[in-house]
């Protein structure tokens, strides 16, 4: 990942050049492949130009530009209304999600290259959900963490959901097989909350947290296998939690423990309950490869 003094570089470097640029059709393209470059992404890799939606007529519409379940924007020559164009992407989104909800975006966007606006599409209580400022802004608005669903927590989220297999780690497989010839827990809830812990057993090796192996260390210090689903439940609010509504108690409790604001944690799960096997197997899940 690049350091903070490079993003501001590279996104400076960006909006010196693109802020007086006019032409949507002869650099719309360019401007977001090279906003992609910003963060070290390359576009073609995650991210569809001329992205295809079909409308309740079965008329078929262009996103011009789709990353499924990140981001989609839609850009306009300079100086056209970008209220309409922000209209029009949310009727993108409305049909995305009529037809495929699992690909909706988390954010979205409009720009004419001098202006760049940012929003979120599920409004959060207490926090940020729109960012409207001039392209010159932009290295600004990188340094708050404006941007960070670009390469952080929320688009590793969203790779565990879509490449993780769970059957693919021997040690979480087992697990999930284990708590599935219960018969007691739905499809859904189970493959969320495999998919949660995947998640944190992968942010234990990549320096998602304040330091690795916190979700290790958590489960080590539950020592009561009676207790540990009510204390995943408690810790996988926490995580929902933005940072200024956390009580001084549970930021105690969970230390080191960061929002995570790609809506994993949103829903809430009923207790799962664990045998004494279960529980050291879960345990063992933070060795697999």
């Amino acid at each position: 990942m690049k350091t903070l003094l490079q993003l501001q570089t590279a996104a400076q470097n960006f909006a010196a050049y693109y802020k007086d640029q006019t032409d949507e059709r002869r650099e719309k393209d360019t401007f977001w492949n090279e906003f992609f470059a910003i963060f070290g992404i390359d576009r073609k890799n995650v991210a569809h130009f001329e992205y295809p939606v079909k409308d309740p007529a079965d008329n078929t519409q262009f996103v011009d530009i789709f990353w499924e379940g990140i981001f989609l924007a839609e850009h306009k020559s300079a100086n056209k209304n970008l209220t309409k164009a922000k209209e029009q992407a949310e009727r993108y989104l409305q049909e995305i999600g009529r037809t495929k909800p699992s690909a909706l975006p988390e954010y979205y966007a409009v720009s004419d290259f001098a202006h760049f606006h940012l929003y979120r599409r599920v409004p959060e209580e207490g926090v940020e959900n729109q960012w409207q400022f001039p392209l010159e802004a932009l290295p600004e608005y990188i340094t708050r963490g404006v941007f960070d669903f670009m390469f952080g927590i929320e688009a590793k989220v969203r790779q565990i959901q879509e490449e993780a297999d769970i059957q693919a780690a021997a040690a979480i497989g087992r697990l999930h097989d284990a708590l599935k010839e219960e018969g007691i827990y739905e499809e859904h809830e189970l493959r969320l909350f495999i998919t949660r812990l995947l998640f944190l057993f992968f942010a234990d090796d990549s320096a998602v947290f304040q330091r690795n192996y916190l979700f290790q260390d958590f489960l080590e210090s539950c020592k009561e296998t009676d207790t540990l689903g009510d204390k995943l439940n408690q810790l996988f609010e926490f995580l929902n939690t933005p940072d200024q509504k956390r009580s001084k108690t549970q930021s105690e409790k969970f230390k080191g423990f960061e929002y995570v604001n790609g809506g994993l944690f949103k829903e809430r799960l009923r207790t799962f309950d664990f045998t004494a096997k279960q529980h050291r197997a879960l345990i063992d899940c933070g060795n697999f490869d």
